[in-house]
């Protein structure tokens, strides 16, 4: 497993009803930190913890993958607890002022079938809430890639109204919130650029896969 693999989240086949023992997830864990530390030691100016789309921390958080009946699995709160507790356990780790972001889903794209496990905005905000008290620096908001049943109308500026719910209820604390996606290149999003860059104070983070 390459050291980004383990930093961003490792892609999985796996349910992870019986997937991981709870010694996998401490194991999980200390590969975390061990993965920041060595990207601390090649210089990077920022650490980001990918939990959407088919990433491992996904799974946990996913009603439809997540088949858990322990303290990570069942309720709302216990499939959040991987991804706030791998967050907090780089917080920790990272010098003081060192940037921490985190890519989280507010939504499956799975509305169109109420039968299937949804993850609805109001998820995606109780988790916002929980990660911005924890003094979280960027929280870039994403949707879908976990269900191959999802329906997406992919266009500039689609994920932006979740990002737009986000940022109102973490306005206050220190927790930027940016959509993924192409905003800014593409004047037909629909989409008011000024929302996406807040309340006078946004600062734009593009970011693409290297």
């Amino acid at each position: 497993m390459s050291d980004l693999g383990i930093l961003r989240g490792q892609h999985s086949s796996a349910q992870y009803g019986g997937g991981w023992a709870k010694e996998d997830i401490e194991k999980s864990k200390t590969d975390w930190v061990a993965a920041l530390r060595r990207a601390l030691n090649a210089s990077v100016d920022i650490i980001q913890v990918h939990g959407a789309h088919v990433y491992t921390l996904n799974e946990f958080l996913s009603p439809g993958s997540n088949k858990r009946t322990d303290e990570y699995g069942c309720s709302f709160e216990n499939r959040n607890r991987l991804s706030k507790e791998v967050v907090e356990l780089l917080q920790a780790e990272v010098p003081a002022g060192f940037p921490v972001m985190a890519r989280m889903p507010a939504t499956y794209y799975l509305e169109h079938d109420p039968t299937l496990p949804q993850r609805t905005l109001e998820d995606g905000i109780k988790l916002a809430k929980a990660l911005a008290e924890s003094g979280l620096d960027l929280l870039d908001v994403a949707g879908g890639g976990l269900d191959s049943r999802q329906k997406v109308s992919a266009r500039p500026g689609h994920q932006a109204p979740y990002a737009d719910a986000i940022k109102e209820v973490v306005f206050g604390t220190k927790t930027s919130v940016a959509p993924v996606g192409d905003y800014f290149r593409s004047p037909s999003s629909g989409y008011p650029r000024r929302r996406l860059c807040g309340r006078g104070h946004g600062r734009p983070c593009f970011s693409e896969r290297s």
